[in-house]
């Protein structure tokens, strides 16, 4: 079955130099691991990992963890692979996996996800599968696109009646009610980060050359002689295009009560039908 999110991805071959927000969002969400010992030894492991941008943090402020990398795109593992070619005494292994449908079988310290609960089809399914996976003590990191972002871009194209094709992303209240009724406890914060852009036409670019660009299920393009006026006109004014990304930052444990139950036993993780790379 043809998935348009990973197509999209495994042909982002510019991303390191275009993705400039997913970098800063991998910087603020790598200081919730400042609450761990930087000795310990920690089973980690970590949802759509792009080019490596989080994982270069995590290895380098926890490099005592045991850490599985994954993605779903095979392109962005490999790269990923290749970046991280500089931590060589690091417990790490690579993995093409969908985030969404993990076959793995052990239990993990701390599972980190920036900028990828967005892209789930079905996120009240497959993200209770995550909090089994979590160990009685353990996290999970994520950050996630929240519903203001691209609101300049949802803007332009209601003043000129076309649809957007953006994803409605949920809000802090959606996130929060998804924590109590999955018996998780939750913090959150958020912040509003802004980047410009030359016109509409070049963060549309922008959106291409990062993977970002699949639109809503179901969403019907405009007809080019329709869509193609919107840019010109906007893109003739000279005038900068800035867009607002709405970043929701999260880390969900276990209740105390669960804490105190028995250590599930860890084992090596087993990946049948899956590309393991070498660290």
């Amino acid at each position: 079955m043809n998935n348009p999110v990973l197509t999209a991805f495994n042909g982002a071959w510019d991303y390191d130099r275009q993705a400039r927000i997913q970098a800063q969002v991998a910087q603020r969400l790598a200081q919730g691991l400042e609450a761990y010992d930087p000795q310990a030894p920690l089973w980690g492991l970590e949802l759509g990992c792009g080019t490596g941008f989080f994982s270069r943090l995590w290895l380098e402020r926890l490099p005592h963890t045991r850490l599985l990398i994954t993605d779903m795109a095979p392109a962005m593992v490999q790269r990923a692979h290749d970046n991280l070619n500089c931590f060589p005494a690091c417990n790490k292994s690579f993995v093409v996996m969908d985030a969404e449908n993990l076959c793995l079988r052990t239990s993990f310290d701390l599972i980190a996800a920036s900028l990828v609960f967005q892209w789930f089809r079905q996120p009240e399914c497959s993200l209770p599968s995550l909090f089994k996976l979590l160990r009685p003590e353990g996290r999970l990191l994520f950050a996630t696109l929240g519903p203001d972002t691209f609101r300049e871009w949802r803007d332009l194209c209601a003043r000129y009646q076309i649809p957007c094709g953006l994803h409605p992303y949920p809000d802090r209240n959606d996130w929060m009610q998804l924590a109590a009724r999955h018996d998780m406890t939750l913090t959150l914060s958020e912040e509003h980060l802004e980047e410009t852009h030359p016109s509409p036409k070049a963060f549309l670019r922008r959106l291409k050359a990062i993977g970002a660009k699949t639109p809503l299920p179901g969403h019907q393009p405009v007809a080019p002689g329709i869509f193609r006026p919107m840019l010109t006109t906007t893109s003739a004014t000279g005038q900068p295009f800035m867009v607002t990304h709405h970043i929701i930052f999260g880390t969900m444990m276990h209740p105390p009560s669960a804490r105190e139950q028995k250590l599930r036993q860890a084992s090596h993780p087993h990946h049948p039908c899956q590309e393991i790379l070498p660290p």
